[in-house]
């Protein structure tokens, strides 16, 4: 049989011998006279690896297709069998190839005798959760807080419950007014009357000049304590003593229970009503309005800070800062 050219794909087609029917001697001198050529190298690019494991020799190329060689050994010359030296025609490999076995190395790391305890634990902090959430329904534009119904102001709480930004001063609990400070540390509105640096209470004045809620007593001009009334009147605090009518002085009891604060007259035992003097002391320094018993202002002509305005707008006079 003879090798054919390779196509341009695949393996090369093996031919059936060619028979002359000629006869001997016209097929002899045919011989003679034409004797047959070696035909063309394979377009071969590259050298074959040489491993004992068949492998498929790389091509550098796409476009040349070479024929791979069936053994490792094999380099193609020739197509013709009878054209290729008996040095390059395929031989088998030996047998002890196919027999022998890679040697295939294992590591295995060999268990440490020193014996490593595991990490402790990472903390994990407990979730944050508000007892008055989970206790409670909230109610729209109520305070968060269990058991409280106030307004909310900041944040979902009352001013009572934290709902409002603190004083900048340290130490100081009170709400926010305006300048990042409470009324008592000069936040707010000031009292618009001449001098007074007091913090409104409604119409642009404070207490001492009429601003707030007045005492709803007939003839009572008084500021209000609770309820709509003065502490004459039974506005404010009571005493917590049982059936004591009076009004709380300091804590939750009247003068006479101790509730009280001392006259400032020197060896004075007696308890403060109003304006650091006693009763007795205070007569002659209170207000020459009739009814009237505040304390007098030295500026106001022997009249309280309200009367003296109230004297200086009847007259159409500006008031003296008392």
């Amino acid at each position: 049989m003879t090798l054919a050219a390779p196509p341009a794909f695949g393996r090369p087609m093996l031919l059936p011998p060619l028979t002359s029917t000629l006869s001997p001697s016209i097929a002899e001198q045919m011989k003679q006279s034409r004797p047959l050529t070696p035909l063309a190298p394979f377009p071969y690019r590259g050298e074959p690896e040489r491993s004992p494991v068949f492998t498929t020799p790389r091509h550098e190329s796409t476009t040349v297709y070479a024929l791979p060689p069936p053994f490792p050994h094999y380099e193609p010359s020739y197509a013709s069998p009878a054209a290729t030296p008996l040095a390059h025609r395929p031989r088998l490999p030996p047998a002890s190839w196919l027999l022998q076995k890679p040697e295939l190395r294992y590591e295995y790391a060999a268990p440490s005798p020193v014996h490593h305890a595991p990490p402790p634990p990472m903390f994990v902090a407990p979730p944050v959760t508000s007892p008055t959430h989970a206790t409670i329904d909230e109610v729209r534009g109520e305070c968060l807080d269990a058991q409280c119904h106030q307004p909310v102001k900041h944040r979902g709480y009352c001013k009572v419950h934290g709902g409002a930004r603190r004083c900048d001063v340290p130490g100081c609990p009170k709400g926010v007014q305006g300048g990042n400070l409470c009324i008592g540390h000069g936040g707010g509105k000031r009292c618009r009357f001449p001098g007074c640096s007091k913090a409104t209470q409604s119409q642009g004045l404070c207490k001492a000049h009429g601003g707030g809620v007045r005492c709803k007593f007939d003839g009572c001009n008084k500021s209000s304590q609770g309820g709509g009334f003065c502490r004459r009147h039974g506005g404010g605090k009571r005493c917590s003593v049982d059936g004591c009518p009076r009004g709380a002085q300091r804590g939750s009891t009247c003068a006479q229970h101790g509730g009280k604060a001392k006259c400032m007259v020197d060896g004075c035992v007696r308890a403060d009503r109003g304006g650091g003097y006693c009763e007795v002391h205070r007569k002659d320094k209170v207000c020459r309005q009739g009814y009237c018993n505040r304390l007098a202002r030295i500026k106001c002509e022997g009249y309280c800070t309200q009367h003296h305005r109230e004297l200086c707008i009847s007259n159409n006079e500006s008031p003296a800062v008392c």
